[in-house]
């Protein structure tokens, strides 16, 4: 009875190990798809906010152009203001402010759900 007893331990303690390994092995691999999922994640974030940065600088580009053109006709405006020529003056005046309003907004998006996920994106330097 000893010699079955202690083929059976053997036996116990050897499907034991391998129940072991194979529940470290699966998180491991578990572990290892996470990365992948949080790299992929992260390069995704990448490329929007490559995008959004370009969004921007064309913007603020477009914003320059504007106000290079507004600075051009607020000399033109105080010329014509100053001068004794028959100008409407009040039509002139709300032409250079309808001229200067020009609201600026920056895109935030891709910022904003960066900052969402706790920056458990960013976190990752692979």
């Amino acid at each position: 009875m000893s010699t079955t007893s202690t083929g059976q331990n053997r036996r116990l303690f050897v499907e034991f190990v391998l129940v072991v390994v194979g529940v470290l092995f699966a998180l491991m691999i578990e572990g290892i798809l996470d990365d992948r999922q949080d790299e992929s994640e992260r390069d995704a974030y990448v490329e929007r906010l490559k995008a959004d940065i370009e969004a921007d600088k064309r913007s603020i580009e477009h914003r320059i152009e504007l106000f290079i053109d507004v600075k051009s006709f607020s000399a033109d405006v105080l010329e014509w203001l100053n001068s004794d020529a028959a100008v409407d003056k009040k039509l002139l005046l709300a032409s250079f402010y309808s001229a200067e309003v020009f609201p600026h907004v920056t895109i935030l998006g891709t910022y904003q759900d960066l900052h969402n996920t706790g920056n458990k994106v960013a976190s990752h330097t692979g």
